[in-house]
């Protein structure tokens, strides 16, 4: 992760910047970078570039390191880059890749699924199942990563790869901490790929709007640790404005507050207030931790303010940037980290925030990491495991040094944050990523993995009685699922 202190620092700015605009109504919103924050960001980069990753001298002779990936536009761009191109993400994946070739002397190559299946990737299967040692390493769908692992085809991180370290800042410590059923680790990321900080939730919000209905931008809100459900919402009703008087809301003709997708906000509202479907003890033992008081409250405001006609939910993009909003027709949307740069054409400036959280007691501000991005597993084919687990540490190494704060950084901040106020915003989203083993693996409950997106289809929305018919069999599930975990490997 970035430094905590560089956070603070921007964040420190974005207050002193408040309050000389607050001096001087003249001053414009969005002030020029200070050259000081560039000198913190290229000690950043130094910082990062300094860390060793304790790998040793090893030559492998010209061997071909073998990754599968879906041929996905999406998910292969974590390695698929053949040479330069100008574009700067690819450049540094690519570069990436060159120095830990040369470093220990591979070939990268990738093997694409040939099956045509973008989430169980059946070609993979066939492999593993004839013995076949034709890959090094798995870029799987984040949510059939666990069915590989209940199947036995992939193996244990924490005992079977000796050169990775989990402890290093290159891989994801809330990823590692709670998806590891029983303490056993079957998947991986982190920052061997720069997609997974992409499938971040967050908001969008448009300035030209808020500035029109005399709103005060979140930033502050966030900064306080009062950007809160119940501030959002009020947002959201202030401003849904039946524009052409005809008493009918129509998106895409009125004003609305809010618009999200299926697999967008109704899912991200859960974990408003920090609750996992599925939570883990010292001993890796799962419970179920979707019921609560909390949980109740969050999705009987967030259907509220739904039926009330003040947002609108519109398909099943996790994004859902659609016309409406870059119209100047929708006051805040969701969106996912990575889908930014589909408003870098967008002619009103926007403003970019993290999902608010249930109530100032709330903890950071959680941000859901979706599951269809690229985890990495390794397959019990692969012959070298010593081997594999030195390439694999280099990538992550060299994702952490140079990917990661070349799309984090340099793509997201410059290019598509466009503000201050929003890049540090970024920072914020990125320091509060969850990943949570029940929304990864929905074999325990597939309603309940995806609790908020199956309400939008109840007509009653009632999560009480939802739960109800879905706790006995999904414990059971879970400790079923606990005591397979225990067997696995023998």
């Amino acid at each position: 992760m970035l430094k905590k202190s560089f956070t603070l620092f921007l964040l420190l700015s974005i207050i002193v910047t408040i309050i000389a605009c607050s001096a001087n109504e003249n001053e414009p919103k969005n002030n020029p970078t200070d050259t000081t924050v560039a000198e913190e960001e290229e000690d950043t980069y130094s910082t990062r570039r300094n860390v060793k990753d304790d790998l040793p001298v090893k030559d492998f002779e010209g061997y071909n390191f073998s990754v599968y990936l879906r041929d996905v536009k999406g998910t292969k761009e974590d390695f698929e880059a053949e040479n330069e191109t100008g574009d700067i993400i690819n450049d540094a994946v690519y570069a990436r890749n060159l120095k830990v070739s040369e470093r220990f002397n591979v070939n990268i190559v990738i093997n694409y699924d040939t099956s045509g299946d973008t989430t169980y990737n059946t070609s993979a299967v066939i492999s593993i199942l004839a013995d076949e040692d034709v890959n090094d390493v798995l870029g799987l769908h984040g949510a059939y990563a666990f069915v590989y692992a209940k199947q036995n085809y992939i193996v244990d991180w924490k005992t079977n790869l000796p050169y990775v370290n989990l402890e290093k800042p290159w891989w994801d410590q809330d990823f590692a901490k709670n998806l590891a059923i029983a303490n056993r680790l079957f998947a991986m990321t982190g920052d061997i790929s720069h997609l997974s900080i992409g499938a971040t939730f967050c908001m969008v919000f448009n300035k030209v709007l808020f500035d029109k209905y005399v709103l005060e931008y979140p930033y502050k809100s966030v900064i306080d640790g009062t950007w809160t459900f119940d501030k959002f919402a009020q947002i959201v009703k202030d401003s849904s404005i039946d524009l052409n008087g005809d008493n009918i809301m129509r998106a895409g003709e009125d004003l609305y507050g809010f618009t999200t997708g299926m697999w967008g906000a109704p899912i991200q509202a859960f974990y408003m207030a920090g609750d996992r479907i599925i939570t883990l003890d010292k001993d890796g033992v799962p419970s179920l931790t979707v019921y609560n008081e909390r949980t109740i409250g969050i999705f009987e405001k967030f259907f509220n303010l739904a039926n009330n006609y003040n947002f609108y939910i519109e398909g099943y993009s996790p994004s859902a940037i659609g016309n409406p909003f870059k119209n100047n027709l929708v006051m805040l949307s969701h969106a996912a980290m990575g889908s930014l740069v589909s408003l870098r054409d967008m002619e009103s400036d926007i403003g970019i925030i993290p999902f608010p959280k249930y109530d100032e007691l709330v903890e950071n501000y959680p941000s859901l990491v979706d599951a269809g991005q690229n985890i990495f597993a390794v397959p019990v084919t692969a012959r070298d495991l010593e081997r594999t687990s030195i390439i694999l540490e280099a990538l992550a190494a060299e994702g952490y040094r140079n990917v990661v704060p070349t799309f984090y950084e340099q793509a997201l901040q410059v290019k598509y944050a466009r503000d201050d106020d929003s890049a540090a915003m970024l920072d914020i989203i990125r320091d509060s990523r969850i990943f949570d083993y029940g929304y990864f693996d929905a074999t325990i409950s597939w309603n309940l993995s995806y609790t908020g997106r199956v309400l939008v289809e109840y007509a009653s929305h009632d999560f009480a009685s939802f739960y109800a018919k879905e706790e006995a069999p999904s414990t059971q599930r879970l400790a079923d699922l606990y005591e397979q975990y225990l067997k696995l490997g023998e």
